[in-house]
């Protein structure tokens, strides 16, 4: 499997070699924050080589969101729902800070015994 990078994504060449036609596939995945999508197409290829070369191609051409009824934009929304859980997790006490324009939440002050 060899892994490249393109534009945040991480396309992964999974080709195998069909055993009664000594060809091999186009199969790839494509990641994104621990997150990914597999794709596969009915091209076959003479050599390992050929069809690594063909999933990384066919890997960019579904990011730039070139081949139609392939997309990844499940993959990429990913981020902002993972953002917006951290962000509702917050104490209510750190955001009403963040409002006033204060860096840090104010200190913890001990009641008098």
């Amino acid at each position: 499997m060899i892994t490249v990078r393109y534009k945040g994504f991480r396309i992964v060449a999974r080709p195998y070699q069909i055993a009664e036609a000594k060809h091999w596939t186009s199969d790839l995945e494509i990641r994104r924050r621990g997150r990914g999508q597999a794709f596969s197409a009915q091209d076959r290829h003479a050599s390992q080589l050929e069809a690594d070369a063909e999933c990384h191609r066919l890997g960019r051409e579904i990011i730039d969101g070139v081949i139609p009824g392939w997309s990844v934009d499940r993959l990429r929304s990913a981020g902002r729902w993972a953002f917006l859980r951290f962000w509702e997790a917050r104490p209510v006490r750190m955001l009403r800070g963040l409002r006033m324009g204060r860096t840090r939440p104010p200190p913890h002050r001990a009641d008098p015994i």
